[in-house]
């Protein structure tokens, strides 16, 4: 779906897009769903399977107060060609986050898939968090393109997961469900945002040094 903005004038304007997977919806038995969704930056021909995607499973034990992220899988992710202008499989990585209030914490990282739209990651992390933080705690997770030696790693995009002060729609959902069933990992596919030009939304301008994780692990 295309969320539309109309001015005074009564001009039309794309402001974004929403895309709603049907495959599990009952239509048979039930005649209304309601659901909470982020609104997505709209790229023209990307409904129906262009948008990014990532596969997160995330449980928290407050027993040992661990916080663990799995980093499963992409879908989906390209890049431009500045000579050809044509998509190509770009080579990727995922940066995890943890905050506390606005404040970066903690910062992780998976190692670099080569030429792949659609990586297969695999790798986990745990995180120290204590269960009276538990409501304060957000994970942002940004994909990164690996880019020359010369130049700046590029961010395809990202999602937050965390309460309703850090996240919306499946984010905040997902960190809901996290809370709701302790000790077990809650897998769900999460869209990534594009990251604003003007100010770093996931880190809250503030870009920690990201050490190697000895804690990661592939499975």
């Amino acid at each position: 779906m295309k969320v539309m903005n109309i001015d005074v004038n009564k001009k039309h304007r794309v402001i974004g897009q929403v895309l709603c997977s049907l495959t599990d919806m009952d239509f048979i038995n039930i005649n209304k769903f309601e659901m909470a969704s982020d609104i997505a930056k709209y790229t023209r021909g990307s409904v129906g399977g262009g948008t990014p995607e990532l596969l997160l499973s995330i449980g928290f034990n407050p027993t040992i107060s661990r916080l663990t992220v799995n980093i499963l899988q992409g879908k989906n992710f390209r890049k431009k060609s500045k000579e050809n202008h044509e998509n190509l499989e770009p080579n990727t990585y995922a940066k995890i986050l943890l905050g506390n209030h606005t404040k970066v914490v903690k910062a992780k990282k998976t190692v670099v898939v080569k030429n792949c739209s659609s990586p297969e990651f695999s790798e986990s992390f745990h995180f120290k968090v204590e269960e009276k933080d538990f409501d304060t705690t957000s994970i942002t997770v940004n994909i990164m393109e690996e880019m020359s030696l010369f130049e700046r790693d590029r961010t395809i995009g990202y999602c937050v997961i965390g309460g309703f002060m850090f996240a919306r729609g499946k984010g905040e959902g997902h960190w809901v469900e996290v809370k709701k069933n302790i000790k077990q990992q809650i897998e769900m596919w999460h869209t990534l945002v594009e990251k604003s030009k003007k100010k770093d939304q996931c880190s809250g301008g503030f870009t920690p040094r990201i050490e190697p994780d000895s804690q990661s692990s592939y499975f």
